[in-house]
């Protein structure tokens, strides 16, 4: 009797630890959320941008600008003794450097009429560009000389007035901003030509401001 109450308690004993660790021992539980996140794909790269940074320019990366001599238009004024036909005058425009820019005398073989104005272009006979630039004129200024070939010994040729138009752009043919398009009026540019003193001499300092006009042989 002894023994069989002792198993029952030895069962019940038994029985109770292991429903003791039945309550303590879990199944673990998935966790289907994470395993979501693990199994999606990664999450696509942002779009490129479209503004694009540019590094500032410079001083130093900015062309410098270098103004040229493009173009040279003479006017002169006929007083009261004209120029016949076929009477040659010759146009020369030159710097401190070099002849730049003339008229041949061949072209220049029209009548100009007494109290008239006659205008004309200058060729560039200069092949060098350093020639042309403001730069080398603005060193000694420039002249313009005029050289009178009368077709018969008496005749004479009365100027009363010069003047000359400059045209000077970059290299990106732009116009200079205060040269641009400069008049040289040579007020005192006044006489008669003829075959003992037939070149008339007009100067300008390095302004490109007029200095003097003078008759020689």
């Amino acid at each position: 009797m002894k023994k069989l109450l002792l198993l029952t308690l030895l069962s019940v004993f038994v029985m109770g630890s292991l429903q003791a660790q039945l309550k303590v021992y879990k199944k673990p539980v998935k966790n289907t959320q994470n395993l979501q996140i693990l199994n999606q794909d990664p999450p696509p790269p942002p779009p490129p941008t479209t503004n694009k940074t540019e590094a500032p320019i410079t001083k130093s990366e900015v062309p410098t600008s270098v103004y040229y001599l493009t173009s040279a238009r003479v006017n002169i004024r006929t007083g009261n003794d004209n120029k016949e036909f076929p009477s040659e005058v010759y146009f020369q425009l030159s710097n401190d450097v070099a002849f730049i820019m003339q008229q041949r005398g061949e072209n220049m073989r029209n009548e100009m009429k007494i109290n008239s104005n006659t205008e004309f272009g200058l060729e560039k006979i200069s092949t060098k560009p350093e020639d042309f630039t403001l730069e080398s004129m603005k060193k000694k200024g420039i002249e313009l000389r005029i050289v009178y070939f009368p077709d018969f010994i008496s005749n004479a040729w009365k100027i009363e007035g010069v003047n000359i138009t400059l045209e000077f752009k970059d290299q990106n043919g732009t116009l200079h901003p205060t040269l641009g398009s400069k008049t040289i009026v040579f007020n005192n540019a006044s006489g008669f030509l003829d075959t003992f003193n037939k070149t008339l001499l007009c100067k300008t300092d390095g302004e490109l401001n007029p200095t003097t006009s003078s008759i020689k042989p």
